[in-house]
């Protein structure tokens, strides 16, 4: 009963409904590089563009490191709050910050002091697109010193705050970007965007949870 196949499909309107709440979050991190290009190219020509879409490809392997590291230490962060160990679950953050924040911050400087250069690897006419990449060095960093806020509030069932907060973050990203009129602008704005939903998180877990996961709150508490 309930089963199709030998699967388990009792909780398939659970499933739905945690598909949909989930969906904004997704967007902005599993697609957000699609999301940019997708909203750019409403206004922009083929080639800004083009220079936009190369820009987040070297970002996405920075973006890639530190979601992956949040996503393995989501469950023993999750297993920590269930108990209310607080000792365990700043412990298993520390962790993590330790593993991605570094990286991702000498990351982010190499790709803002060569951005001209790297991009100059595909042809001159992607020098123009040296200042967006430094901009969407950013993002990567936003996330890696701010913490894993997103994931701290789905963890707590505080899944309404993400979806609205993730919502609005997407349609700003679609309503601002088209409107930038320039490679450099539209790049300033999306990784502003994506900065202010990353700040948007961050003080909704300070409200809601009375939880600072940034790097240097973690790391100045007591171990």
């Amino acid at each position: 009963m309930g089963s199709e196949g030998g699967r388990n499909i009792v909780d398939w309107r659970n499933w739905l409904v945690n598909g949909f709440y989930l969906s904004p979050i997704i967007t902005l991190q599993e697609y957000l590089q699609h999301c940019i290009v997708l909203a750019a190219s409403l206004a922009l020509a083929a080639g800004d563009v083009a220079v936009l879409a190369i820009s987040l490809r070297f970002i996405s392997l920075i973006r890639f490191g530190v979601l992956s590291v949040n996503m393995a230490a989501s469950p023993k962060i999750a297993r920590a709050m269930a108990r209310a160990d607080h000792q365990e679950r700043d412990r298993q953050l520390r962790a993590a910050a330790l593993l991605k924040a570094p990286p991702a911050a000498i990351a982010a400087a190499v790709v803002i002091l060569l951005a001209g250069p790297i991009l100059s690897l595909f042809g001159p006419e992607y020098m123009q697109g040296g200042r967006a990449l430094a901009w969407f060095a950013a993002i990567p960093l936003a996330s890696a010193l701010l913490g894993p806020n997103h994931l701290l509030l789905n963890i707590s069932g505080a899944r309404g705050w993400v979806f609205g907060i993730s919502l609005a973050a997407v349609a700003a990203l679609f309503a601002a970007v088209p409107a930038a009129g320039g490679v450099e602008p539209a790049a300033m704005i999306a990784a502003l965007v994506y900065i202010a939903w990353e700040l948007a998180l961050f003080v909704v877990v300070r409200t809601k949870l009375g939880i600072d996961a940034t790097v240097l709150a973690i790391f100045g508490r007591r171990r």
